[in-house]
């Protein structure tokens, strides 16, 4: 179970750092240029909404992996595993389906090791130690 619990905070880490990143990196390079673009606003505000939404989505999901860790709650790492496993999936589908490629929108890749920690961690904390 220790191990398990460990495996959960590192995918809390991970996950908070990619919202740290998203939040800092991604609001200078995204948010405000999109904000600032010549788009049509039907194009524009549901793009900058989403940006938004995605940032809120990564601290949560940041603290259910470590409220999981710290209670030892199997089904929430679960939960919080298969969310970094759709956001992943999602993320590696995006590149070859927009033509973007994967130099251009790597983030898929981002939600691999909290998805596969996380799994692993539910595992281990179906098992008594």
């Amino acid at each position: 179970m220790k191990r398990a619990r460990q495996l959960g905070w590192i995918a809390a880490a991970l996950t908070f750092t990619w919202f740290l990143v998203h939040t800092f990196v991604g609001g200078a390079e995204v948010a405000g240029p999109l904000r600032a673009s010549d788009l049509p606003m039907s194009v524009m505000a549901p793009a900058w909404m989403v940006w938004h939404m995605v940032t809120g989505l990564l601290l949560f999901l940041a603290l259910l992996f470590a409220w999981a860790a710290v209670k030892g709650a199997r089904d929430a790492m679960i939960v919080a595993a298969a969310i970094s496993a759709v956001l992943a999936i999602a993320g590696l589908a995006a590149a070859p389906l927009t033509g973007a490629g994967f130099l251009a929108l790597p983030q898929g890749f981002l939600f691999i090791p909290g998805a596969v920690l996380g799994w692993i961690a539910a595992r281990g904390m179906g098992q008594r130690s």
